[in-house]
């Protein structure tokens, strides 16, 4: 149609009867797309194709993921439809470790260095700063002077 053509009711069905989904047909003919949003008929004449996500669908989608990051990936429908069901704890429930001195200790005997012991524990790490724990990386766990735990390296000389 003319840019400057009125639509009327009958001729922006028509043109709407053109197109597959909305985004093709405010594309292609922004004018009838108006006109039928204008009057209220656009969900009459061309009804959205997206579901809407309920309880079941998220969790049927969610017993192929293996964890939340996994869900976010594969479904970011999913993943909002989760949370807003308040359901996220349910079905990924959080993975918190109580850490301890010697769970602490255990896990700076298993790094190299600071920097392996910081990227793979850092719960571990926080941990140790707070509670003054001194962490030695990769040795034996022994006691200094004053009770503290302490991992010795092999190759460090004992006082």
């Amino acid at each position: 149609m003319p840019f400057a053509a009125k639509w009327t009711e009958e001729a922006a069905r028509a043109e709407a009867a053109k197109y597959p989904n909305r985004t093709e047909f405010i594309r292609g003919s922004g004018g009838a797309y108006s006109y039928l949003k204008r009057h209220g008929l656009l969900d009459e004449v061309m009804p959205r194709q997206c579901e809407r996500w309920t309880e079941a669908r998220v969790r049927e989608i969610a017993a192929t993921c293996a964890g939340r990051h996994e869900l976010h990936r594969a479904s970011h429908g999913a993943y909002k439809a989760m949370h807003r069901l308040g359901i996220a704890d349910e079905l990924y429930p959080p993975k918190v470790t109580r850490w301890t001195r010697e769970k602490v200790l255990k896990a700076a005997r298993e790094c190299r260095d600071a920097s392996e012991f910081w990227r793979r524990f850092s719960g571990a790490g926080k941990y140790a700063r707070k509670h003054g724990i001194r962490v030695r990386y990769g040795g034996q766990i022994t006691r200094d002077r004053n009770g503290v735990s302490v991992l010795r390296l092999p190759w460090e000389a004992r006082p």
